[in-house]
Formats: C-alpha cells, structure tokens, sequence
C-alpha cells in the first residue's frame, strides 16, 4: 500500500545516492472508553438490581401472607437483603444523576484516531550507529555468597560460614587473619558505635572483610538513535519540501491534548499518546544494516543557515539543520538479533 503523503529530500538527482532512510508514521487504536460505557454499565446495574429488588418484595409477600394468617411479617434474612438492594441502587441512581450532569456539561473522551499513512525519504545520513547495550549492577554477596557461587550448596556454605566465624573467635584457628577478622566482624555488633568500633579494629588489626563484590545482570535497555540531516535547498520546491519535513516531524513530537469543554471554555485533562515511527534503512531499495522496532520521537533540533545568512528570494532559508532522537518502544533479545530475513538483516 503506496503512502498518501509522501515527503522527500532531496528531491532531485536521486540516482546519484540510492542510500535512503525511510520514516512510516503510524498511529496505533488503543482501548477507548469514555462517560457512555461508564453510563451503560451503571444502568445495567440498575436494571438488575431492580429486578432483584422485585423478586425480594414477592418472597416478603408471600412469606408474609404464610405468617399468622396472612397478618405476619418477612423473615429478618428477606428484609434485610431488601434494604441492602435498596442501598444499592439509591448509590447507584445517585452515580448515574452526576456521570449525566457532567456528560451533559462537558464533552470527554478520546478523540477519534485514524491510521496515518505517511512516509518520509531522507538521504541516508553520514555516521550511522546502533548502540545495543544492558545494565550490570554489583552486588556484595559475602563470604557464603561467594561459596554458593563458587558451586557450594547454600546450606553448606552458611554451616561452614558460621563454624569458622566460632572458630576464629574462640581462638581455636591457627590462622591468625580468621582470629582477627572474627573479632571485626563481631564489632559490626556493637549498637549504634558499630562503625566507629569497626573502623578503629580494623586500624588496629590491620585486616578487613571481602564483600566478595559481585556484577549481577539487570535489564536490557532501550535502544536510542540520532539522526543529523543538512538541507539545502535547490528549488523553490525543495525548499517548499524541507520547511514541510521540520513542521512534520516536530508536530508529530508533540501529543493530542484530551481536552474537556466546562462551561464555556476548553480545558486540557490529559494527552493522547503521540504517534509512533516505524525506521528503515535502505540502498537502491533494498533493507540494509539492522532493523529498528516501532519507535516515539524524543526531540528534534532546528538549526537555520549554520554556515552562513543567506536567503532564497522568497525569505526561505537557505540551510536546515535538523538533528532527530528516536528511542524503541520495547527491549530487545537474543531472538531478536539471530533471526533474520529474507535480505539477512534482523534487529
């Protein structure tokens, strides 16, 4: 399916540099729901109740009109469920009274979003780079950690652990280092003095623990990319094309207010969540170097005649810088990077 709008540079003599970068702009239907479904869904709650209500008031009749002759009174159980239904919908009916004073005082909701089908083709920039990278933190996993890690059973390691800890405190190690270590970590103890003791030991002994440090993998991160494009217009129409490409990327930076309509006057509430950009790379028409997830735009930086202040006749600039940062909407895996396509080329 060819793009309704279509926006190029350059524009001309195109054969003479077939690497593109091509931006498809497209927005995603999230889950819509507004006042109407709230509303809908009340008064079905209503109606049930109230047919529910109903049903209790024939059991309170009959069991009445078996009680004493027909001058008795419901059981308590009968009652009581009668007045908790009622409760219900008196809360309900009041809900109902206020979701329908706002609808008619406001107009909420998510505006309707329709799939854009727009393309940008952009010369394939100089310096193009792909940072893949994930998070390490350390972590101190002491003496008994480092045993378990070593391939020591957890158990085994913390007996050990503690037995040479007894050890070394009751003197009955020959090694010196244990004895002396022993007593730092007792000092570690010692109630709200338990740095200063512990610092002033180990000063005196002149032995200190291992926290058997440790780099434990964390999470993969999102992948970032950064575009730098020069344009200089040739043409009144180039020049027409790149004023139409920065207006087009930085209005598809920002979001769709939400807006609420109170008394009169427009209010925004909230944002829609802006369109997302589909990137891919490309020579003489064929995929090259990695693929890139659905991404949001993160910012777009303008720069007019860098190099020098002149004008096309119409008042156009004659030079645009335009620098744009994209991150990934989803992380990336292993998977990810060893499945290719027919072209060889994965994310």
């Amino acid at each position: 399916m060819s793009a309704k709008n279509i926006y190029k540079y350059p524009l001309h003599d195109e054969d003479d540099y077939k690497g593109r970068i091509r931006f498809t702009l497209f927005a995603e239907k999230y889950f819509n729901t507004g006042l109407n479904d709230i509303l809908s869904d009340k008064k079905s709650d209503i109606r049930s109740l109230k047919e529910k209500r109903q049903e209790l008031l024939n059991q309170a009749k009959a069991e009445a009109k078996e009680n004493e002759g027909g001058a008795g009174k419901a059981t308590e159980s009968t009652m009581k469920e009668l007045e908790e239904v009622q409760a219900q919908l008196e809360e309900l009916a009041k809900d109902v009274g206020s979701f329908n004073g706002l609808n008619n005082e406001t107009e909420m909701g998510m505006r309707p979003r329709q799939i854009v089908d727009t393309e940008v083709l952009l010369y394939l920039p100089q310096g193009l780079q792909f940072r893949d990278n994930v998070t390490y933190e350390n972590i101190d996993v002491g003496a008994s950690g480092a045993a378990v890690a070593g391939g020591a059973s957890a158990i085994a390691s913390m007996a050990d652990g503690v037995g040479s800890f007894v050890q070394g405190l009751t003197g009955g190690s020959a090694n010196d280092g244990l004895a002396k270590l022993a007593t730092v970590r007792l000092s570690q103890a010692a109630g709200k003095f338990s740095d200063e003791v512990t610092a002033g030991l180990k000063l005196q002994t002149g032995v200190t623990t291992n926290p058997n440090t440790r780099s434990l993998f964390k999470q993969v991160n999102m992948r970032e990319f950064q575009f730098n494009f020069k344009m200089i217009a040739r043409s009144a129409a180039e020049s027409q094309q790149v004023k139409e490409i920065v207006n087009f990327f930085r209005s598809e930076l920002y979001p769709e207010d939400i807006p609420v309509t109170i008394g009169g006057q427009e209010i925004s509430l909230g944002y829609n969540f802006p369109n997302k950009f589909n990137i891919e790379f490309e020579y003489d028409g064929k995929t090259i170097a990695h693929k890139v997830k659905p991404c949001f735009l993160r910012s777009v930086d303008t720069t007019y005649n860098a190099s020098q202040m002149a004008f096309h006749e119409d008042g156009e600039f004659l030079e645009v810088d335009m620098n744009l940062n994209f991150t990934e909407t989803v992380t990336l895996s292993k998977k990810d990077i060893l499945e290719t396509d027919a072209d060889g080329v994965g994310y």
